[in-house]
């Protein structure tokens, strides 16, 4: 058996056996850095995942509220723009050419003064 000193010869099974090691460890270096490669990888991909789905949803439920206020809005010129209107308006009575509030409903005419 050999007793390195210094570098072995070629052919010496000490120096074998080192290059036969070292080469193990490199790989084994190689796969591990491989693999926490594609585990940050792998977490980007989700982050990114969660992300676009995140602003999709928030894309949606701007749409579904856009939506709904159309809706109401159609639902108001179908019954009539009076029929939500509670606000008190101002106009001439026909008779005295008066000022007077009146609600804007086909319920609630002008009164003669």
């Amino acid at each position: 058996m050999c007793v390195c000193v210094c570098v072995c010869v070629s052919g010496c099974p000490q120096a074998d056996l080192e290059t036969q090691l070292r080469m193990r460890l490199e790989l084994q270096k190689a796969h591990r850095d491989y693999q926490e490669d594609k585990a940050r990888k792998e977490e980007a991909t989700r982050l990114e995942e969660e992300e676009y789905r995140r602003q999709m949803m928030e894309k949606f439920a701007e749409d579904d509220r856009i939506e709904q206020m159309n809706a109401q809005k159609r639902r108001m010129k179908q019954l009539g723009w009076w029929a939500f209107s509670g606000s008190v308006h101002f106009a001439t009575c026909f008779t005295c050419k008066c000022l007077k509030g009146f609600l804007l409903s086909p319920f609630f005419g002008l009164e003669n003064c």
